[in-house]
């Protein structure tokens, strides 16, 4: 089995060979067959979260705000060079209703769910 990795936390298993390309900011690696998406790696150990001090919602909006701001360069960009701009700033109109459209939850590792993001226009 791989574990997909990012910034200490398991995205996504997969089984050996499976592996698809990811960014440079995330790695595959080995796991056992009792590491589950949300679990912790660290120190090269991976283990179950513990319960978080943040709510659901506010999980959500601090995830939002990330992507948010990883756009602000995009739309300053855009606006520089006049392009068109319609697809990027409804993409961050979606973040930003977030909070209002969505029913966050934790499931059991403490990943948020029931949440659509929006698709981030190429």
């Amino acid at each position: 089995m791989k574990a997909l990795v990012l910034k200490e936390r398991v995205y996504d298993i997969v089984e050996d060979g499976k592996e698809f390309p990811v960014s440079s900011e995330m790695e595959w690696v080995d796991c056992d067959n009792t590491v589950k998406s949300g679990y912790i790696f660290k120190d090269n150990k991976f283990t179950k979260p513990t319960p978080t001090q943040q709510t659901p919602e506010q999980a959500l909006r601090k995830q939002r705000n990330s992507m948010l701001s990883r756009s602000d360069w995009e739309m300053l960009k855009g606006l520089e060079t006049g392009a068109d701009m319609t697809t990027l700033k409804q993409y961050r109109q979606d973040l930003r209703d977030l909070p209002e459209t969505a029913k966050p939850k934790f499931d059991e590792n403490y990943m948020l769910t029931n949440v659509t993001w929006p698709t981030k226009p190429e």
